[in-house]
């Protein structure tokens, strides 16, 4: 099981960052994300009640056991809705690419990273979840930091990449949905730049 969240957490890494790289050279943007994301919930629904190929060897290296039940691909399709409204938000509606761009870096760094420390290192359980340990949210915030630290200044960079994993570590719910952190760390990120910068601070 540990190699398989691994392996899942460095795929959802190497996501984001081909994903940031490719907005940044402008080769994607929201239509296109918003294509992505219909292929793949389209998928998604064919794979519950059909074996597709390579999406069934897809799915058995990097889905959970439960999840590939209940909902196929549902953590690739919620990364990339997350980067969708993202992109929608901070760089189609607001005209700030680089806000969009840090969000993203920080979901792709340090929610992965607080995984994958916390699953391999992790001892100091979370006050506020069992699942999750202090010392993942401590590494995912200096990675995510350091991931958006490439496109705002570092101290709004640490700021974004603190309180989206502190949040991270807390389960959201509406009524009896748990927000995933796929669509919550980058626009809780995002947010939190973007007031710091409207503000003026540094």
């Amino acid at each position: 099981m540990l190699h398989l969240e691994l392996r899942r957490q460095l795929f959802h890494l190497t996501l984001g960052i081909v994903i940031v790289f490719l907005l940044w050279l402008h080769l994607l943007n929201a239509p296109l994300l918003a294509m992505l994301a219909v292929m793949g919930a389209f998928l998604s629904y064919c794979s519950k009640y059909q074996n597709l190929p390579i999406i069934k060897e897809f799915l058995d290296r990097f889905e959970r056991p439960e999840e590939r039940k209940r909902f196929p691909g549902k953590g690739a399709l919620y990364y990339v809705l997350g980067c969708l409204l993202t992109v929608v938000i901070f760089d189609t509606l607001l005209h700030q690419q680089q806000i969009a761009l840090a969000a993203i870096m920080i979901l792709a760094l340090g929610d992965s990273v607080s995984h994958i420390i916390g699953k391999t290192y992790g001892k100091i359980k979370h006050p506020w979840n069992q699942k999750k340990v202090i010392e993942g949210t401590i590494a995912g915030i200096v990675a995510g930091a350091l991931g958006a630290w490439l496109f705002v200044p570092l101290g709004i960079a640490m700021l974004g990449s603190a309180v989206a994993m502190i949040i991270e570590a807390v389960e959201i719910k509406y009524k009896r949905w748990i927000i995933d952190d796929n669509l919550l760390v980058p626009l809780v990120a995002g947010s939190v730049i973007w007031l710091v910068t409207l503000i003026g601070l540094r």
